[in-house]
């Protein structure tokens, strides 16, 4: 495929961009769970966590999307399959791992994401195990798409390799108490 440079550059920052996004809120969420905050209340902080989540899986989604039309991390891929594949072994990261996750976030996206499967609101929880995919799991694989993306890029226009933003959620404990001190006033 001859890549159309500025679009591949877009794909590449906006790729990165949302893996980016989705591991901050994938680490803003941990970091709420592990507080005690689930999304099943009613209250800012279960919302919160709820937007958090579906955050982290539409990017998710968004950069593992293997349709044709989508500027996504295969896009990329299919522009510059050598510089890929390099930048890839150079990093320690098995693109056809990564494929591997494509078929699990399409279940994932289909079933209850994005769509509502009539077939699975008799046991939602199936879904997940169904798809075989796990919150680690996507992390993992947001990740090494993060590095694949910076290494391509690098590879390509050079300069400085594009670094993930540095978040360890927490702030969330802090968050967590003064939420919790004014709900007891």
């Amino acid at each position: 495929m001859k890549p159309h440079t500025a679009r591949v550059l877009a794909a590449l920052n906006r790729n990165f961009a949302e893996a980016n996004e989705a591991l901050l809120q994938l680490t803003a969420y941990q970091r709420l769970n592990e507080a005690g905050i689930s999304q099943a209340g009613v209250d800012f902080l279960a919302i919160a966590a709820g937007a958090l989540y579906d955050g982290m899986i539409g990017g998710a989604i968004r950069i593992f999307d293997n349709h044709k039309e989508a500027g996504s991390l295969w896009y990329i891929i299919r522009c510059h399959r050598a510089i890929a594949q390099l930048t890839a072994d150079r990093l320690g990261i098995s693109l056809e791992q990564l494929r591997g996750i494509v078929p699990r976030l399409l279940h994932i996206r289909n079933k209850t994401h994005f769509h509502i499967d009539r077939k699975a609101l008799d046991n939602p929880a199936t879904i997940w195990s169904d798809a075989g995919i796990t919150v680690e799991g996507i992390a993992a694989a947001l990740l090494d798409a993060a590095r694949l993306l910076a290494g391509i890029k690098q590879a390509i226009y050079g300069g400085d390799p594009d670094q993930l933003t540095p978040y360890d959620g927490a702030d969330v404990t802090a968050i967590v108490a003064a939420w919790r001190a004014a709900r007891a006033e």
